[in-house]
């Protein structure tokens, strides 16, 4: 198995390329999306040369799988053959190669690709990280062992084939910097496995919250009071028992 969709760890820890070498990693997303199918994986000590010579006898046999790479996958323990480019793992064409890859067959009969799914591929991910990612914040500024940050806005899928994930991840990225030019410390995090994308404000320590007292710091307070409903696809969620809208909240920043 690839990955596991509900793994955070795998999918958002930082993650490292194979090189440049042809067929390897390229250096940026190609503008026709982030996203690609997995054909196979390799893992072990030489796992990046086992997977450029799968990728070669794949290229041989099924010579219309294009385009055809190999990248790094989860925190650069394992390789994956990969191909096309996709927007969403949901969408359309996503949906019609990984239809197409399912048909293929070996020469015994067998599914040549039994374990193919979609994901985003490390070099993918690594080149589109940005300065406003919550996930670089504690390689860019000292934070303590506990961080965290209030969360406002949410965007997703929710298992909706109509809404188009990399448009949520644009709303969410757009709305961080839209509240960095008012002078807020905005930030976006992507969790790609479940086609999510939030926007959070400031950054706090461990006594951003008092369970015995259940009160706030003064700072959050402050943030809760200019941002008093957590917007969902751009709209307030209210509550389903008190008909209230939700409040917006704190998350622990990523490590």
């Amino acid at each position: 198995m690839l990955y596991d969709p509900g793994d955070d760890v795998l999918l958002e820890k930082e993650e490292r390329t194979l090189g440049t070498a042809p067929g390897s990693a390229l250096s940026t997303p190609p503008s026709s999306g982030s996203w690609s199918i997995a054909l196979a994986t390799l893992t072990g000590s030489d796992h990046q040369a086992l997977a450029r010579s799968l990728a070669e006898r794949i290229r041989d046999r099924y010579p219309t799988l294009t385009p055809l790479f190999v990248d790094g996958l989860g925190r650069g323990e394992a390789s994956a053959v990969f191909v096309g480019h996709f927007r969403s793992p949901s969408g359309e064409a996503s949906r019609s190669m990984m239809n197409r890859v399912s048909e293929l067959t070996m020469e015994n009969g067998g599914k040549a690709f039994p374990r193919a799914m979609p994901a985003r591929p490390a070099s993918f991910k690594n080149a589109s990280r940005s300065p406003n990612d919550l996930r670089s914040l504690r390689s860019r500024h000292r934070v303590g062992r506990i961080a965290y940050s209030l969360k406002i806005a949410q965007w997703g899928t929710f298992g909706d084939d109509q809404v188009d994930y990399e448009q949520c991840r644009q709303q969410a990225e757009a709305m961080s910097r839209s509240l960095r030019a008012q002078g807020l410390t905005a930030w976006f995090n992507h969790n790609d496995a479940r086609e999510m994308s939030v926007v959070t404000v400031g950054v706090f320590g461990s006594n951003a919250y008092d369970s015995r007292s259940t009160l706030f710091a003064p700072e959050v307070e402050v943030l809760m009071e200019r941002f008093p409903q957590l917007m969902i696809n751009g709209e307030p969620i209210l509550h389903p028992k008190t008909g209230q809208p939700l409040p917006p909240v704190l998350i622990e920043v990523p490590k």
